[in-house]
């Protein structure tokens, strides 16, 4: 089974799962297979798998990816050996690699959202030290937040979750993470 956190850049996804992962020892990370380069805070391996573009196209040619797809201009994927296995996994993920995603296992889906608009701009201002890349996603993601209102409406996701930046949201996070265990 995979718990697939989905939300807006800067919304909270990883800083909800590392907490969910730090209480239930049975969460196992899904972590994706990136060209994105490594941020100075991860470790390759336990963040995601970071490879070149022709690692990234052997990998997609041995059929050892899904989900292959290319997000502000890196390729993402899941590898396969993880989504086949009879472990509970948690990671962020888009709206659209549900469908694909359930042809291998379960997935359960939490959109994560918030009215805080002015910690998501600074989430990512920090993540991109300022760049003008913070405020690209930043702007994109507002349609996108647009969308996963609508697919929020239409029932698309299994729970809805309010993050507020908080203690308060971390508390409920969990508590929301052991009913669905």
């Amino acid at each position: 089974m995979i718990i697939g956190l989905i939300g807006i850049s800067g919304v909270g996804k990883s800083f909800l799962r590392v907490n969910a992962q730090k209480k239930f020892n049975k969460l196992n990370y899904l972590k994706s297979v990136t060209t994105r380069p490594q941020r100075i805070d991860e470790t390759n391996g336990m963040d995601k798998f970071f490879v070149t573009d022709e690692e990234f196209k052997h990998l997609y040619a041995k059929r050892e990816i899904v989900l292959e797809q290319t997000i502000y201009g890196y390729k993402y994927a899941f590898k396969k050996s993880d989504i086949v296995n009879n472990i509970t996994y948690i990671t962020e993920m888009l709206y659209s690699d549900v469908p694909i995603l359930q042809q291998y296992t379960k997935v359960i889906t939490i959109n994560i959202f918030s009215r805080d608009m002015e910690t998501i701009k600074q989430n990512l201002n920090l993540r991109y030290n300022g760049s003008s890349e913070g405020k690209k996603r930043f702007i994109s993601d507002i349609i996108l937040a647009e969308k996963h209102k609508n697919l929020a409406l239409s029932g698309f996701f299994d729970y809805q979750f309010e993050n507020n930046f908080d203690d308060n949201s971390v508390t409920q996070f969990n508590n929301l993470i052991a009913t669905i265990l």
